[in-house]
């Protein structure tokens, strides 16, 4: 969190509209390698530059963290002005050794909430996200900013010769609707910068380094066959010869004939259908609870776009999924890369063949050049550079990972290092000999790096997806990664990119990465210990963020889960994999309680001292193991809440199979996970069963002496078990249950869990019809939630307060609380609770005879549940029947069914605008 400045901000802060400004310095993390000790007068000096124009533009400091800033302006004018003289600041500033420093600079104007001595909401993100867009020394301004600025700036003298240039509409993460995004050119600033680094305004394509060389003809033949209208186009051919890279070229080259967009779907670290269902929705885009079919085929349904899914050999179900994007979307074009072709009706087979033997040598010349100016093929190294390429069979990959060496050796140098390494000492028979090929230009690459880089570039093999420094450090063991990083890169053994948040993020192709794992079990004795230390930094990382996801933070924390995917999945895959019986007795956590909303578990215990990245010795199979049941009970929450149920259940499904009959704690915890997300999804019994086989797990741990956490964790399953039994039409029993577990939280000193009861408790009494005792008690917990800074619960607690008044017969007063607090409830971006939003409005507009809007909205709700399989409980299902028959049963049945099916295809921002939530995420 940025820290905070108190003395940079007397007085209260501003309410109502504000102008927020997020910045940082580009690149720090370069300048910070160049300078070493100096960077620090950077930071000092670009601090004081920015704190002088922003006070003197009466700007509030919140917060800043190193070289970041976040401020606020009660006027959108003067917030343009402070940026526009900072920038001048800092371009007119002598900095150390001739240094370039450039600031990037986001402005939003809205009206943010006031939250402590701070601010929440999304008008909050959607400034930092536009920020985080820019490059160094552009100015950003949202709409509302813009429309504001540009309505005064001839009236303001520090504007009067300034000018906005529209960048059009982009995409932003997590930001529902497109915003439009304007820049300020200020005269003598630079004003020229590279695309935004937004998710695009309709294609997303990523920008290759350096240029396609040798395939102009092969590019120009495959838009050919796109643009006749092929649904399916396979580049097919073996690792190294290109596909990828030919399908970028096409793509860009296609770019604009495709009225919604041309995207790029990278498939290589996925394995089964429904991770790779949730990475083409990703590249769309498309809201969390959509991302699965049938509701994500539905939403491509309309569309005409291009699909370019690079890596499909390792995925069985490929062809499944593809057929499946062709057919519910006539318009929707496929271009796919595999190893192999897909076998399906109208498929076009592009084999990519290796380069020719003038490409390749172009290649090998314009790759050499790169890392040694002036380099070229001359009659006397031309036979030299021949032979390399030769016997690199004219691949690409190989060919590039060749030249990079031009820096330290000629042609003849480079053959002659070649002749020692390539032929394997032990060669791939089992795979083709274009492999083996591959193989040796890599152990070439691999020979020539000194023995701590080697050992660096083996170990950064085990990671899955683009990595930041600490995890670099974390898994390979090495204190400061940042030159061995850099030196890998010279090597182009890795590529380097920035991150969202500036800092450098560190990636290895695909091959590579395999090879290096290779390399990593070959010849390093501590492999097992690397993939132990990977697992247990991933494992912290996620099970810090999955505890913020029902706070504040709740966006920035998923962000952080969804960026780690691969490398969680990779971790579950090897922990669950290596199950061969677990220990008993081992300490673990319990998990945090859920309302009838339908909340997951939330781990608590700490991560296990055994695959601690100080192990000295490799952990064994059970405590692997245990990693992955840690792993899946942190992850529940985050696999109901953001879409990703079915990948969720599957792993739930493995680990609580590979448990067996063992009554760990850790066991216990992944069992509750998955019986809290089957009685989600309608099989309560099941999950009464699971859940009875908890409590009686941590009964017995309480009678054994562990106190404080027992209890809480009986808590949590008598609060869970009390919602399978109300699901299964057993108020008594539900209500027996909550009753203990309020007396178990309490014994433990858990609020939170106290609370959860507390709120479900309600919940029956609303169910019984006790209004007088419901309503209360659910306005005070909205009051503990607020306090508890619990975001989901908060959420939660409005939907059920919402639904007692209803019942209540409060007609009015529920419209207006759900008006009020709707946008916040859907904020928290759970299925569950945007389709009881959407149901509650629609049970609001049949008691009032509305039935058109009664009618679409409960559509609305009920296509919500179904796709992301969530269905009413019983009692809940039954009155909800009762509160709209009349309305129902009045109206004509036809018209009533257009409505509903009206409402049922409508997507989810579209039926919030309808009911009047203005909604902040999809």
């Amino acid at each position: 969190m940025p820290d905070q400045h108190d003395q940079h901000r007397p007085g209260p802060l501003p309410e109502g509209t504000v102008t927020m400004l997020f910045s940082d310095v580009e690149s720090s993390t370069a300048l910070l390698a160049r300078l070493g000790s100096r960077y620090g007068d950077v930071v000092s000096t670009q601090r004081r530059l920015l704190r002088e124009s922003f006070a003197r533009w009466g700007g509030r400091e919140l917060g800043t963290e190193g070289d970041s800033f976040f401020v606020v302006f009660t006027s959108a004018t003067h917030a343009v002005a402070a940026a526009r003289e900072a920038q001048e600041a800092v371009a007119a500033a002598t900095w150390p050794d001739g240094a370039v420093v450039r600031v990037r600079m986001g402005l939003h104007t809205g009206e943010p909430v006031r939250h402590e001595d701070g601010y929440v909401g999304m008008d909050v993100h959607r400034a930092a996200r536009v920020a985080a867009s820019a490059h160094g020394g552009q100015v950003l301004l949202t709409e509302p900013a813009y429309r504001i600025a540009v309505g005064a700036h001839d009236a303001t003298s520090a504007l009067r010769d300034v000018t906005f240039r529209d960048l059009g509409t982009h995409r932003f993460k997590d930001v529902p609707e497109p915003e439009r995004v304007h820049q300020l050119c200020v005269p003598g600033l630079p004003d020229r910068f590279p695309p935004l680094r937004s998710l695009g305004s309709a294609s997303v394509l990523p920008r290759p380094d350096t240029s396609l060389v040798g395939r102009a003809r092969d590019v120009a033949g495959l838009t050919e066959i796109v643009t006749a209208g092929a649904r399916l186009t396979t580049l097919t051919g073996p690792a190294g010869t290109g596909k990828t890279r030919l399908a970028l070229a096409a793509a860009e080259a296609l770019d604009g004939r495709f009225v919604d967009g041309v995207y790029f779907v990278s498939l290589a670290p996925v394995t089964t259908a429904d991770v790779m269902w949730s990475a083409v929705a990703d590249a769309l885009g498309t809201p969390g609870e959509s991302k699965a079919p049938p509701s994500f085929l539905e939403h491509l349904a309309p569309r005409q776009v291009l699909l370019v899914l690079d890596n499909l050999e390792q995925l069985p179900d490929a062809a499944t999924v593809v057929r499946a994007l062709l057919a519910a979307s006539p318009r929707t074009q496929v271009v796919a890369t595999s190893r192999r072709p897909l076998h399906l009706s109208g498929e076009h087979e592009v084999p990519v063949r290796p380069l020719d033997e003038d490409a390749a040598v172009e290649l090998y010349a314009s790759r050499a050049r790169l890392v040694r100016p002036g380099f070229a093929v001359t009659a006397a190294n031309r036979r030299d550079v021949l032979e390399i390429c030769r016997r690199l069979d004219h691949l690409p990959l190989a060919v590039e990972v060749v030249a990079a060496r031009a820096k330290l050796l000629s042609p003849r140098a480079t053959l002659d290092r070649l002749d020692q390494v390539l032929e394997p000492t032990r060669p791939l028979v089992d795979v083709p000999a274009r492999q083996q090929t591959l193989r040796a230009a890599l152990d070439w690459s691999h020979e020539l790096l000194p023995e701590h880089l080697r050992r660096t570039f083996r170990r950064l093999g085990v990671c899955e997806g683009d990595v930041d420094l600490p995890t670099v450090a974390a898994v390979t063991g090495t204190d400061d990664p940042l030159d061995d990083v850099a030196e890998l890169v010279d090597a182009s053994l890795l590529t380097v990119a920035d991150g969202d948040d500036g800092e450098p993020r560190a990636r290895m192709l695909r091959t590579v990465a395999r090879y290096a794992r290779q390399r990593l079990d070959e010849d390093d004795d501590d492999a097992d210990g690397v993939r132990d230390r990977h697992a247990a930094h991933f494992l912290a990382r996620a099970e810090d963020a999955a505890g913020r996801l029902r706070g504040p933070d709740h966006l920035r924390a998923r962000d952080r889960l969804e960026h780690d995917l691969d490398d969680l999945r990779a971790v579950l895959d090897r922990s669950l994999g290596s199950h061969g019986g677990v220990r008993t007795g081992v300490p673990g956590g319990a998990a945090a309680a859920e309302r009838s909303a339908g909340a997951t578990p939330l781990p608590v215990s700490p991560a296990p001292t055994s695959l601690a990245p100080t192990s000295p010795a490799p952990a064994s199979p059970d405590e692997r193991f245990e990693v992955g049941l840690r792993l899946c009970a942190t992850l529940s929450w985050f696999w109901y809440a953001s879409g990703y149920q079915a990948e969720g259940r599957r792993h739930l499904e493995a680990a609580v199979a590979a448990v067996g009959d063992h009554r760990t704690d850790e066991a216990m915890t992944a069992l509750h996970g998955l019986a809290v997300i089957v009685l989600q999804q309608g099989e309560a019994e099941r999950a009464r069963d699971l859940l009875r086989m908890c409590l009686e797990h941590w009964r017995g741990s309480a009678r054994d002496g562990a106190q404080d956490g027992a209890r809480a964790a009986v808590s949590t399953e008598l609060n869970s078990l009390a919602l399978a039994h109300r699901a299964l039409g057993e108020p008594d029993t539900a209500r027996e249950l909550l009753h203990e577990a309020v007396d178990a939280a309490r014994a433990a000193g858990d609020a939170s869990r106290e609370v959860n009861a507390v709120s479900n408790l309600a919940i029956l009494a609303t169910d019984a019809g006790r209004h007088e005792e419901s309503i209360p008690l659910l306005r005070r917990c909205l009051e503990l939630d607020e306090s508890l800074g619990d975001a989901w619960g908060t959420a939660a607690d409005h939907v059920n307060l919402t639904n007692a008044l209803l019942r209540a017969g409060r007609v009015d007063e529920a419209h207006a609380h759900l008006t009020r607090h709707g946008a916040a409830c859907v904020e928290v971006e759970d299925v569950e609770i945007t389709a009881d939003v959407l149901g509650l409005f629609g049970v609001v507009h049949a008691l009032r005879g509305e039935v058109d809007l009664a009618a679409r909205a409960l559509g609305a709700a009920g296509r919500l549940r179904e796709q992301a399989g969530i269905p009413l409980a019983a009692p809940d299902a039954a009155w909800l029947d009762e509160a709209v028959g009349p309305a129902r049963d009045a109206s004509d049945p036809d018209r009533w069914s257009a409505g509903v099916e009206d409402g049922a295809g409508l997507g989810v921002e579209d039926a919030l605008r309808m009911v009047g939530v203005v909604a902040t995420s999809g």
